[in-house]
């Protein structure tokens, strides 16, 4: 399964929470093995940004892992998080 997890940015907050979100990541992969990967959307001039983290080759196990790794950072800035999960056909 692939996990892709979405949210708006305040283009102004984008750097000290694009930091945040990689040492998550960092830990993440450490601890299970996961490389997650952090995407945006190519630049439109919005005062928003849209963000995605992906981590793909998950079990069901690892959303909740994923949603415990968010508590540990401070989201102001960003838009609520939004979770897709997707499979091979």
């Amino acid at each position: 399964m692939n996990l892709y997890v979405y949210y708006d940015v305040d283009a102004g907050a984008g750097t000290a929470l694009a930091h945040d979100v990689r040492a998550m990541q960092a830990d993440l992969r450490r601890t299970s093995g996961v490389a997650g990967r952090l995407m945006k959307r190519p630049p439109s001039g919005d005062a928003r940004e849209t963000w995605m983290e992906v981590y793909e080759g998950v079990d069901d196990a690892f959303e909740s892992r994923v949603e415990e790794a968010a508590t540990t950072i401070d989201w102001r800035g960003a838009g609520p998080r939004h979770v897709e999960r997707f499979i091979d056909c």
